[in-house]
């Protein structure tokens, strides 16, 4: 599955270490965002422990999302959530 991985981290050093990290999973997108591809969820929470290890959980942040390649629309949200919802 692929995945969007942005952070902000405010140490050079650390950030370095997450950047190449990062590297050996997808593609750097933006200065501090990666396109990453993972193949199930246990390399997943392996990823998300060797970043944790890295950073300081008080200082910086790392967002992992996942990536869909066709846009949700809202007729799939109004249809999951019983309801209308506004974008």
């Amino acid at each position: 599955m692929k995945y969007v991985v942005a952070y902000d981290i405010r140490d050079s050093k650390r950030r370095v270490k997450v950047f190449k990290l990062l590297k050996g999973y997808g593609y750097n997108v933006q200065k501090s965002v990666f396109e990453i591809f993972v193949e199930n969820n246990s390399i997943l929470k392996e990823l998300i422990d060797e970043i944790n290890n890295l950073i300081n959980l008080e200082e910086d942040v790392v967002y992992i999302f996942p990536y869909y390649d066709k846009p949700i629309t809202n007729e799939s949200y109004k249809n999951f959530f019983k309801r209308e919802v506004s974008f």
